[in-house]
């Protein structure tokens, strides 16, 4: 497949700024309660009316437990104690939102903390394991990790049923984490042979020339498939697997890309079926994320510079090469709008949008560090 040539390679220049930037938490602190993560925020400012959410908080611990790795000074306004208290909280929320009785995570929590649902959808359950995963592999604490891995194996088998791509998706990425944290106790190996065979599964059926893909739409978080497709390929020695990821990615490489080389993903009004219109309109911040994750990903599997280019491109839609050429993250406060529209950014910074910012930036400077250590 052609590769877009329209951005320029930066990859000599991976340690730059952009790679670095270090934002404040100091929005997410404020959006942050007793009980966990708000959902939503009126501009700046948490808005408790509409309560929590299972994937907010879910993506909040995989954040904290990449910042636990970083040295004590590597933000602004907070050490690891205070980001140690923060992980307690978010995952205190994903274990509550357990259900026995159903075998399945509750999502969304009202602001009186009455849970809403019996159950939430499988793609909510995916996160949960996805964050869980990564949690118990989170060697910085041991109390974390211990009480994220029961949490996972306890979890795990109420997928086998599920029929949404993306909770496969969120799920492979958890189980990746989790076996590189000890002992398969709970049929992990299993799972993501299955897992990984239903997506490649729909690949085949779906996928055609011009359109390489397994379903008949792109929708949201459409970078996390390949992203899961890539890290399983890998770690089961699968190379028709790894190349049928990176053909994906490519591939949405060539539909991100605008005019003048930045970064476009698909709006949310209306998505991008296949012989359809594409969307263009809302952008949201956790497509750029989920591109500069999947792209670090590739790069660390084939050391191709093409990657950092995308993963660059993606990132610097946070910094403002966008459409509107206006920034999207602010460094100083760590907050995120929630999107952009055609002619105006949505002021408000919910969890979703802060998250997606700061984990690009996390996995930016994740990196970079490695790049200083060659």
């Amino acid at each position: 497949m052609q590769r877009n040539t329209t951005t320029k390679n930066r990859s000599a220049k991976n340690a730059d700024a952009a790679f670095r930037v270090v934002p404040s938490l100091g929005h997410l602190k404020h959006m942050t309660d007793r009980v966990g993560l708000v959902q939503h925020a009126r501009f700046g400012e948490p808005f408790y009316d509409e309560g929590y959410s299972i994937d907010d908080n879910a993506r909040a611990l995989t954040l904290m437990c990449d910042l636990s790795h970083e040295d004590n000074d590597g933000h602004a306004d907070g050490d690891h104690a205070d980001i140690e208290d923060l992980a307690t909280r978010y995952l205190a929320y994903v274990i509550e939102a357990w259900n026995p009785a159903s075998k399945r995570f509750r999502n969304f929590k009202s602001a009186e903390l009455e849970w809403l649902e019996e159950q939430g959808s499988e793609d909510c359950h995916g996160r949960a394991l996805h964050a869980l995963g990564h949690a118990a592999n989170c060697t910085a604490w041991n109390h974390i990790a211990a009480d994220a891995r029961s949490g996972f194996e306890e979890a795990l088998a109420s997928t086998e049923p599920f029929t949404s791509p993306r909770a496969w998706a969120f799920t492979l990425l958890g189980i990746d984490e989790y076996l590189r944290s000890g002992e398969d106790r709970c049929s992990a190996l299993q799972h993501r042979e299955m897992l990984t065979t239903r997506l490649l599964d729909l690949y085949q059926k779906v996928a055609t020339d011009d359109w390489p893909w397994l379903e008949d739409i792109l929708s949201y978080c459409n970078a996390k498939i390949p992203h899961a497709l890539l890290r399983s390929g890998r770690a089961m020695g699968r190379d028709d697997i790894v190349e049928d990821a990176l053909g994906m990615l490519t591939w949405l490489s060539e539909i991100h890309a605008g005019d003048d080389g930045h970064f476009v993903p698909i709006g949310s009004n209306g998505f991008y079926p296949k012989n359809g219109p594409r969307a263009v309109f809302d952008q949201q911040p956790i497509e750029a994320h989920a591109i500069v994750a999947s792209s670090l990903d590739a790069y660390r599997l084939t050391s191709d510079p093409f990657w950092l280019d995308e993963a660059d491109r993606a990132f610097e839609w946070f910094l403002g090469h966008n459409h509107l050429g206006i920034p999207v993250g602010d460094s100083e406060t760590g907050g995120c709008y929630d999107g952009l529209h055609q002619d105006r950014p949505n002021l408000n910074q919910g969890a979703e949008s802060t998250l997606a910012y700061l984990m690009s930036c996390a996995e930016m400077r994740k990196h970079a560090a490695a790049y200083h250590a060659r």
